[in-house]
């Protein structure tokens, strides 16, 4: 069977990462569940790869941006596989909690994840 996604090592980071979080300060049926969702949304952006939006005016790289619930999927949407490059999220920045969104894609766009390459 074809694989649909791929995760970058800092996606399968972040999801990791989410997870223990929302089980931490909330439920495991919670965490559980966020997970199970943003994984649905890979897989509907796997097959319509046009969601989300471009952010030229946070990288240059050709990346789109997908919200679910306050997290953002970054992916190459010319890939097959869809290859997803990370899910930035405030806590992953040195603990910025409570902080923006764009704290967490601030500190994704200054230190880039090991980005696959399109061949």
């Amino acid at each position: 069977m074809r694989r649909r996604y791929v995760l970058a090592p800092e996606a399968a980071l972040d999801m990791v990462e989410i997870w223990r979080y929302i089980k931490k300060n909330g439920s495991l049926e919670m965490a559980d569940r966020v997970e199970s969702v943003i994984r649905e949304k890979i897989v509907y952006l796997a097959g319509r790869p046009g969601g989300g939006h471009w952010r030229k005016d946070l990288t240059e790289e050709p990346v789109k941006f997908f919200p679910v619930y306050s997290y953002l999927i970054v992916y190459r949407p010319e890939t097959s596989p869809l290859q997803v490059v990370a899910i930035p999220w405030p806590p992953r920045c040195g603990g910025a909690s409570q902080g923006s969104l764009m704290n967490g894609i601030g500190c994704f766009l200054a230190t880039p994840p090991m980005l696959f390459h399109k061949e």
